[in-house]
């Protein structure tokens, strides 16, 4: 069965999936394998201001016998791609600078908490295909198609 589909996701939405356990750790398992200093993330939250994703979370680095640990914001929009909601226009802030994404964004694709919360349906063998995705209003409408197998 083919459905068309059309949602509205909240910032408390957003919330649920974000504070989720499964969630949590598998945030925690982004990691950027660097030989000199390894980078992991942790300590997740999201907000949507200015028609923006805004997702908080910490930085931790180890590194010459230091462990440092930098609170950063990821600012981006969205986008659909090849049937995925997709990160766009990326812009990571920390305390001390602003700069332009320059690390593979499929690590941050990976812990979208708008898309975990789909995945959840197509591991059950539903299809999900993003064709439209927009924040206005500081709530992120979606819009596409699912496909749901034939029990038997």
């Amino acid at each position: 069965m083919v459905v068309a589909f059309s949602g509205v996701i909240s910032e408390n939405d957003l919330h649920s999936t974000v504070y989720s356990q499964k969630y949590i750790e598998d945030f925690s398992k982004i990691k950027i394998d660097n030989p000199i200093i390894p980078i992991t993330f942790v300590n997740p939250d999201v907000n949507i201001k200015n028609n923006r994703l805004l997702l908080n979370a910490r930085m931790n680095m180890q590194g010459f016998g230091k462990n440092l640990s930098i609170p950063f914001q990821l600012n981006t929009g969205l986008t659909a791609y090849n049937d995925k909601i997709k990160l766009a226009d990326i812009r990571i802030t920390t305390d001390t600078n602003s700069f332009n994404l320059k690390i593979p964004v499929e690590i941050f694709n990976a812990v979208n908490p708008v898309l975990f919360g789909l995945m959840t349906f197509e591991q059950k063998g539903t299809k999900i295909q993003i064709k439209d995705v927009a924040i206005k209003n500081d709530k992120i409408n979606v819009g596409g198609i699912i496909t749901i197998p034939k029990n038997g």
